[in-house]
């Protein structure tokens, strides 16, 4: 509803039917994880003709060889994308709550930076982990 007054006293009202608006809001997560689903599949056989294609003997060439490593390793990248937008569509859907505990930063920080050094190796480049204080979030 949106309300204004009028000079004599008054009030102009309108009111707004939102209900297909609310309606479509909680189905989004649904509609989400729909499409994000449908991706799972031909990640996934990127991500296996990328390793054949990599395992075969024929292929001499380094720059074929990687290339393939950078398909490889930018299909895992979109298939963990693809589980994280998942996730956070069931929980937006409340399907899936978090488990809200206290964490030290550091140690979240560096099992991170440890599941993504190879990344960083291989893009030359470096993790820096600084500690901070607690927080609270889900693991």
């Amino acid at each position: 509803m949106t309300a204004e007054p009028l000079p004599d006293g008054g009030v102009v009202s309108v009111l707004h039917d939102i209900s297909e608006i609310e309606k479509s809001r909680k189905n989004a997560p649904r509609f989400y994880r729909q499409r994000f689903s449908r991706l799972r599949t031909p990640l996934t056989s990127i991500r296996g003709y990328a390793e054949t294609l990599l395992d075969s003997e024929e292929l001499n060439t380094a720059n074929t060889r990687e290339f393939l490593q950078i398909i490889r390793r930018n299909a895992e990248r979109m298939a963990r994308l693809t589980e994280d937008l998942l996730v956070l569509a069931r929980v937006e859907s409340g399907e899936e709550k978090l488990d809200l505990q206290p964490h030290a930063p550091g140690q979240l920080m560096q099992e991170a930076a440890t599941a993504l050094q190879e990344n960083a190796n291989a893009a030359e480049g470096r993790i820096d982990t600084r500690s901070a204080p607690w927080l609270s979030g889900d693991r």
